[in-house]
């Protein structure tokens, strides 16, 4: 026992050494987000929405593109953000009452399509928008 007791602790102390020994980059990106307020409006604006998709798949994204992370994805320069969602009637939502969620500003139950909880229809955001 005391034999198991000492070759564990060799290899913590194994371990932590050669972590405190690794030496690590960390690299940061700088990138222009100004806007020329001379130019003109946009005419349309496209809104990505990757369903399922948190940071971490950016993130294995650019690691096999590129292990040295110097090559960055076509996407980093735009503004990004990440929400938690959920149905009104379970923490897991699927895509549907989430795509309501989005489209119209309202939690529905799973399954429902721009209908709220009590089945009534519901208008988007850019039809109030066209209005």
């Amino acid at each position: 026992m005391a034999n198991l007791s000492r070759v564990l602790a060799l290899c913590a102390a194994a371990v932590t050494l050669a972590s405190a020994a690794t030496h690590y980059e960390y690299k940061t990106i700088d990138v222009d987000y100004n806007f020329d307020e001379n130019e003109d409006s946009p005419r349309s604006v496209i809104m990505m929405i990757p369903d399922g998709t948190g940071p971490n798949i950016f993130t294995l994204a650019r690691t096999v593109l590129d292990p040295t992370l110097e090559t960055r994805l076509h996407i980093d320069p735009h503004l990004m953000g990440t929400v938690q969602t959920h149905s009104s009637t379970s923490y897991i939502t699927d895509s549907a009452s989430s795509a309501t969620a989005y489209s119209t500003g309202y939690k529905t139950y799973d399954s429902a399509i721009a209908v709220d909880t009590y089945e009534q229809p519901l208008g988007t955001v850019l039809e109030a928008a066209k209005a």
